[in-house]
């Protein structure tokens, strides 16, 4: 992965989209309506946090915990960093991550980005 993590992010994304087997950590680039529609019977959320108020949603949600500052950047994290430096996309890429998000955009009504278009 560290000498070119771009593939990687791109076969990440062609596994996502045919379905294939990613693992449990993979739940977190899920859209998001995936996870509402696939809460199991019986169960709801008691809170749901937008993109508006995102600090306000975070310290709501977690009142006592600690979140990571405003100003966190990717590369203050050393394994993030050595990812980074091959870390090359481009329209295929683009693509491949649009068809991912796409349904968090039109089930929560926000405007495709232009990327997307």
């Amino acid at each position: 992965m560290w000498t070119n993590s771009g593939a990687q992010f791109r076969a990440f994304l062609e596994d996502y989209n045919y379905s294939r087997p990613l693992g449990g950590a993979a739940t977190h680039v899920w859209p998001q309506a995936d996870k509402i529609d696939a809460l199991p019977r019986g169960c709801s959320y008691s809170f749901i946090g937008r993109a508006e108020t995102f600090s306000e949603s975070l310290k709501a949600l977690f009142p006592k915990g600690v979140i990571p500052p405003h100003d966190h950047k990717a590369e203050e994290d050393n394994c993030k960093n050595e990812m980074i430096k091959t870390f090359h996309y481009g329209p295929n890429e683009k693509k491949l991550l649009c068809q991912l998000l796409s349904v968090d955009f039109i089930c929560f009504g926000y405007p495709l980005p232009p990327e997307c278009m």
